[in-house]
């Protein structure tokens, strides 16, 4: 599942842009719906609400080229984000697993966490 995200102007459902020489950003949209607010005034404001994915590619594809593999693009974009995801919940689990370990052989050798 990609991102929630909204936007006050109508987005492309396929963004690139330049990252450099050798790289390009590329932003995926889909499932966009105009929408409008009514705000506190009154008055309506119009914006737009879609699902959102970001990744980098190598070179500068078009965004002709990037919209005919959309759905592959999409797949790898949102598997390297919850890869990401995964990889941080890995971590935050093995410090947690580390200091469990501390504190359980300062609690059996009788030292305070920290002491040499």
């Amino acid at each position: 599942m990609g991102c929630p995200s909204q936007s006050s102007t109508e987005p492309k459902a396929v963004l690139v842009e330049p990252r450099g020489p050798m790289a390009s950003d590329v932003w995926l949209r889909r499932d966009i719906v105009h929408d409008t607010a009514d705000m506190e005034d009154g008055t309506a404001v119009d914006f737009w609400r879609y699902e959102e994915v970001h990744g980098v590619m190598g070179g500068h594809p078009s965004e002709d080229e990037v919209a005919a593999r959309f759905d592959e693009l999409w797949d790898a974009f949102e598997l390297d984000e919850l890869t990401d995801r995964a990889m941080a919940m890995r971590a935050l689990d093995a410090a947690e697993a580390a200091q469990a370990q501390a504190d359980y052989t300062a609690i059996m050798t009788e030292t305070e966490v920290g002491d040499e």
